[in-house]
């Protein structure tokens, strides 16, 4: 202790106000803080041991929403004009899951074969005749010639 010296006691701001409710409902937390400003000398009194508070706030049940998803969209043209082709289709997430709601468990998607597609035709390939010999590819010292024919369906 110094003697002539007056105790200074501990000197603290006011609490500030109170910080938004973390959540808007099902129980959140707020809190509010206050700051030394000087500490004690010579023997003043102490600061306090409590410089932040917190408290629940906001505790109404939220309302539980669902995950949402569109009708489906109609069925896509089918891929083939003939033989086995398949089509598909498609619904989307109009809205995710709240606080407590089932989430997006649903197919967003589908396929499926098209119903009452006709057959294919097969058809037998079809060759033109042979064409005449082309002329030699040299007048002398050994040549070659060629014939073609083309397929026609």
């Amino acid at each position: 202790e110094t003697c002539g010296s007056r105790a200074v006691d501990c000197q603290v701001s006011d609490w500030t106000s109170w910080d938004d409710c973390s959540r808007t409902c099902g129980s959140g937390q707020t809190r509010r803080e206050r700051e030394i400003h000087r500490f004690p000398e010579h023997g003043g009194a102490l600061c306090p041991s409590e410089l932040i508070q917190s408290k629940g706030c906001n505790d109404k049940p939220c309302e539980v929403r669902d995950c949402l998803v569109s009708s489906w969209a109609t069925w896509s043209q089918c891929s083939a004009t003939c033989g086995r082709g398949m089509q598909s289709r498609y619904r989307d997430i109009v809205r995710n899951r709240g606080e407590g709601g089932a989430g997006c468990f649903f197919e967003l998607g589908e396929t499926r074969e098209c119903a009452n597609s006709p057959a294919c035709k097969i058809a037998d390939c079809k060759i033109t005749e042979w064409l005449d010999w082309s002329e030699c590819s040299a007048k002398c010292g050994g040549g070659t010639r060629e014939r073609v024919r083309k397929v026609d369906t």
